[in-house]
């Protein structure tokens, strides 16, 4: 979804156009998509449409427009109209541009086994952002918006990302109930999430393993950290690169000494580079290690 519009951006550009390590921030997210194959990609434009269209424009993407805009929930609806009835949609905001193709997929495949996949963080300032409300046994119930929401409920620091998958038949179902009776006036997307629970459907929830590979960007600065994040990555893999090829070694012999195979490696080397993923700290030190040097952690 990239239809809004980005007024704390300062900016008469579309909020999802302002660059990330030289690309537009869609670009980035689109890249996560294409990661997980899927059948057709339908892009919800609104303010600067034509722009957007035009930068980003490339085969098999669908552009959407959202006229005007009545919510995320209204979103999706038009989105819908656009693409295939059958299988799983998965929804990504435009706008996170860190968001990694594993978690897409992770959240895909709970999705195909007829579930409603949420992606969720665990954050340490959840202002502004909707929580995931759970019941006694710890299953999702739903989510409330930070406007709606109750003190006790603001004191959650699980917060729903703005990316989940569904069938897509029941998808089209839940978000032709949704109705705009909100703070907000709109037709809220985590609404699904109470009308899955009330339909019996089970609620999956991902959470990520970083919170960071899911933040949204909202201002100027929120832009500069998700920069500053895309560039430490650049540095490490750099360093990664260097000490292999100082110890002469090629990414089967790294595998080898690490104990897996060629592709891991590889797509350890590739996750870097694209930004994609955040590999652990457990993984990095084994690689370094193949490699003959030490992991060394400096916190700033």
């Amino acid at each position: 979804m990239a239809a809004g519009l980005g007024k704390r951006m300062r900016s008469a550009r579309p909020k999802v156009l302002h660059p990330i390590a030289g690309r537009p921030m869609l670009a980035h997210v689109l890249d996560a998509a294409r990661a997980i194959s899927p059948a057709a990609i339908a892009v919800v434009v609104g303010h600067g449409g034509d722009e957007v269209e035009q930068a980003l424009r490339a085969p098999g993407l669908a552009f959407v427009r959202q006229d005007p805009p009545r919510g995320t929930g209204d979103a999706v609806h038009v989105a819908l109209a656009s693409l295939p009835r059958d299988g799983v949609t998965v929804v990504i905001n435009g706008d996170t541009p860190l968001i990694p193709g594993p978690l897409l997929h992770a959240l895909a495949e709970r999705a195909a086994r007829g579930r409603l996949a949420l992606l969720t963080a665990h954050v340490p300032d959840p202002s502004g952002l909707g929580r995931v409300v759970r019941d006694g046994s710890g299953a999702v119930h739903r989510i409330v918006e930070d406007r709606d929401a109750s003190p006790s409920e603001r004191a959650i620091d699980e917060i729903y990302t703005g990316v989940l998958a569904a069938p897509t038949a029941l998808l089209s179902a839940w978000v032709a109930r949704l109705t705009p009776h909100n703070a907000q006036n709109e037709y809220y997307l985590t609404d699904v999430v109470a009308a899955s629970v009330a339909d019996g459907v089970t609620v999956d929830a991902v959470v990520a393993p970083d919170e960071r590979d899911t933040r949204g960007i909202n201002d100027r600065v929120q832009l500069a950290e998700v920069e500053r994040i895309e560039r430490e990555e650049g540095v490490l893999l750099d360093a990664l690169l260097k000490a292999r090829q100082d110890a002469g070694l090629t990414q089967a012999q790294v595998a080898e000494r690490m104990g897996t195979q060629p592709p891991a490696v590889a797509r350890l080397e590739r996750s870097l580079a694209t930004g994609k993923h955040s590999p652990s700290v457990a993984t990095l030190r084994k690689y370094v290690k193949a490699c003959g040097k030490r992991l060394v952690l400096k916190v700033a």
